[in-house]
């Protein structure tokens, strides 16, 4: 189990949990909601809702994907926004992984584009 509370002195600790605690429980309203649809037997609902990806450097913070992963009892991912792009045994761009998260929609958005 990951204690959140170790990566950050006290003041700052409790400042952040209020502001975790209120996007988890976003997130878990928005999981319960999809979930619900699969009971109600609507084609667009996942079966289950098995992982989260977090993209935007300001999801990045230490701890909180591990936060998350802890309270939704879901799996809570960082977004590898060049996993769809191309090989990266081939190529990587010279930009860091922190930075490379806030270009996640327009990363996605050109794929298509890219790979015509």
């Amino acid at each position: 189990i990951f204690d959140l509370k170790a990566s950050y002195e006290d003041d700052i600790f409790i400042a952040l949990l209020n502001v975790f605690s209120v996007i988890k429980d976003d997130i878990l309203k928005f999981k319960d909601y999809i979930e619900s649809k699969v009971d109600e037997k609507r084609n667009f609902a996942p079966q289950k809702l098995d992982h989260i990806i977090l993209c935007g450097q300001k999801f990045a913070l230490p701890g909180f994907a591990n936060y998350l992963s802890q309270n939704l009892n879901t799996e809570v991912l960082l977004a590898d926004v060049w996993s769809n792009t191309f090989d990266k045994d081939e190529y990587i761009p010279n930009i860091k992984f922190q930075d490379s998260l806030n270009f996640a929609t327009a990363i996605g958005l050109a794929i298509p584009l890219y790979k015509r």
